[in-house]
């Protein structure tokens, strides 16, 4: 148990120094389906460990099994929005004819 505990904090810090150089791209707020996506990722990580804290109810599956379906549903979602941005961008003048 403990390994696991060491193992999900030194893969929680790896993370937040990687992510930490990134730049915004455009300027501006995020648009609000961004936080939104944001915030409940963030509530869904704070249900894991607590659960795996035991905290308040006793460690189980069902957290695990609820936080693999948001996570699968926001790639899918971010999938998509990709290729609609990468369909709907116009092509570099250099591949024009």
């Amino acid at each position: 148990m403990a390994v696991n505990r060491v193992c999900a904090c030194l893969g929680c810090r790896c993370t937040s120094v990687a992510c930490a150089g990134h730049r915004l791209i455009e300027p501006g707020p995020f648009p609000a389906w961004v936080v939104l996506i944001y915030v409940v990722s963030m509530a869904a990580v704070g249900s894991l460990w607590l659960n795996v804290a035991g905290t308040p109810f006793r460690s189980g599956v069902g957290p695990y099994a609820a936080v693999l379906t948001w996570a699968i549903c926001v790639f899918g979602f971010i999938f998509v929005r990709t290729m609609e941005v990468f369909l709907h961008r116009p092509p570099p003048p250099d591949q024009l004819l």
